[in-house]
């Protein structure tokens, strides 16, 4: 994992425990609501300028 990695925080909460935590290869968002999904992103987008 990654320090800038969306879910860092979840895997050094886990290391707190010391629980073994081990990566797999990538992951994916699958939008349940296509359209709310693209306002969600372009919000984001405006949001982190």
């Amino acid at each position: 994992f990654s320090e800038n990695a969306e879910d860092f925080g979840v895997q050094r909460f886990k290391e707190g425990f010391n629980a073994h935590v081990e990566e797999y290869i990538g992951d994916f968002v699958k939008p349940v609501h296509p359209l709310i999904y693209k306002l969600y992103r372009v919000t984001e987008k405006v949001r982190n300028k």
